[in-house]
């Protein structure tokens, strides 16, 4: 009888158990063992129930798998290796509370159980103690590291700042490049000179990360001359919604209006900043353009607030202030520009495109919008949009979407050799530029060719999945005849 149970276990316990590492074959064969030492009918039935719970597992039922696991341990209440399977079941149901209330039932030591220990206090929202289990771990638990990680991002974008930085601390033992880097966010929109030491460490540790790094601590140093504490938060703020670092950012100007609650700009960009993040910034938007009438800033931020809830007429009414009071500002002058498309005056959206450029003719990214705005209304292509995309090319020489709006430029005017041409150039600058393979796929099969304009779109549609570009390839792709 022992010889049988034996031959029967390991086979579908070992390939159910690789999550357990290295101890996963000694472990499930000592299943074996316990059970041919006393062959009674017990035995056996725990050894069915056992086996019955690995295929569960094996079949994605973990549910039905820790059922058979509890119903075996009922049996033979002390097997620790069935109270680990019952554990790793529960933890796959979703039920971490049954996972640690077997964890707990199992006697003797286990270290094949570190990682699930860790994965179990995630799961419960004991971040502290599953770093001390991370830390303690001997198998080195690399799929819970990001899990971790992840967790504590959470938490501190939730608002528990305080109780989330000493979580970084004990994280500098175990993964000291990320830790630091967090350390040095968190503390810049903080405390910003606690930030430096953590900075230069993230980036010794991690020399990719380094531009960023050094960029944040600079812009640190350069605010530290400044006797006015809310302007170094403002300042770190403003690099951090640059970043697209949203939480970062909103907590940055929450701490400057901390210390000056008159810092209307900040509360202007706290506003942006929850907008970004996914709540709503609209009171203090809305009391910062109070506050400052005459300010352009609040009305720009209270437009595109609009914009992004769906309101194009508040957005516009907002935007054409914003330019009211600040005529020289180009980026303004694309918003409402931005605007008047959204209502349909193209006219109207044409001409403060037009004056973005005028007011900042070295900038490519005014004469881009331009130009987009040419090509995808194929609105004046010939004496629009193909001057503003050859100006493109001239302050930017190389850069693959000045070429492929010059190249569309040119397929839209019928000069399709040299269409041809710049697009190519534009993929080879940039292979993963999307738009210049969609382009090139309609230039292709207007040529004839419709092998490599169906390769064409293939490419941009995988590219840009579930995106406009990646849209309309797809959908051209779907228009081709067998």
């Amino acid at each position: 009888m022992g010889y049988l149970l034996l031959s029967r276990m390991p086979p579908a316990i070992i390939p159910a158990m690789e999550w357990l590492g290295p101890r996963a074959v000694p472990l499930a064969l000592s299943i074996g063992l316990i059970l041919a030492l006393a062959p009674t009918p017990a035995s056996v039935e725990v050894a069915e129930q056992l086996q019955a719970g690995v295929l569960s597992l094996q079949s994605g039922l973990p549910g039905l798998a820790l059922s058979e696991f509890e119903r075996a341990l009922a049996l033979e209440p002390d097997l620790s290796a069935a109270h680990l399977l019952a554990a790793h079941s529960a933890v796959m149901l979703g039920a971490p509370v049954e996972a640690r209330a077997h964890l707990d039932a199992r006697s003797g030591p286990g270290g094949e159980s570190e990682c699930l220990e860790v994965e179990v206090s995630l799961a419960l929202g004991e971040l502290s103690e599953a770093v001390e289990r991370l830390g303690a771990a001997q198998s080195g638990c690399l799929a819970q590291v990001p899990q971790l990680e992840a967790a504590i991002d959470s938490f501190m974008q939730s608002g528990q700042l305080e109780a989330g930085l000493p979580l970084l601390e004990q994280m500098a033992a175990l993964q000291p490049a990320w830790a630091h880097f967090r350390l040095g966010q968190w503390q810049a929109v903080r405390r910003p000179e606690l930030a430096l030491s953590h900075l230069a460490l993230a980036a010794e540790y991690d020399p990719r990360s380094a531009d960023y790094l050094n960029q944040l601590t600079g812009v640190i140093e350069r605010a530290r001359s400044h006797p006015d504490l809310s302007f170094s938060l403002a300042q770190v703020g403003q690099f951090m919604a640059r970043s697209g670092e949203w939480a970062l950012a909103g907590e940055a100007f929450s701490n400057a209006l901390a210390i000056r609650p008159d810092y209307t700009e900040a509360r202007a960009y706290l506003g942006l900043s929850l907008d970004q993040a996914g709540a709503d910034g609209f009171d203090d938007l809305a009391r910062a353009a109070e506050e400052a009438p005459e300010a352009a800033l609040p009305q720009e931020l209270l437009g595109r607030h609009w914009r992004f809830n769906g309101d194009p007429a508040q957005a516009l009414r907002a935007f054409e202030r914003a330019a009211e009071l600040a005529p020289d500002d180009p980026l303004i002058a694309v918003d409402l520009g931005t605007a008047y498309l959204a209502s349909g005056d193209l006219i109207s959206a044409k001409a403060a495109y037009l004056h973005a450029t005028d007011l900042a003719p070295e900038d490519p990214f005014y004469w881009t919008v331009l130009a987009q705005f040419s090509v995808d209304h194929e609105i004046e292509v010939e004496t629009l949009g193909l001057p503003a995309a050859r100006r493109i090319v001239l302050l930017d020489p190389g850069q693959a979407t000045a070429l492929d709006l010059l190249g569309f430029c040119h397929y839209l005017l019928g000069n399709w050799n040299l269409a041809g041409r710049l697009l190519s150039r534009a993929i080879e600058a940039d292979p993963s530029l999307a738009a210049a393979h969609y382009h090139l796929g309609l230039l292709q099969l207007v040529l004839g060719d419709l092998a490599s304009g169906r390769r064409a779109l293939q490419a941009a549609a995988r590219l840009d999945e579930g995106g406009w570009v990646g849209s309309l390839a797809q959908r051209s792709l779907e228009n081709l005849t067998p």
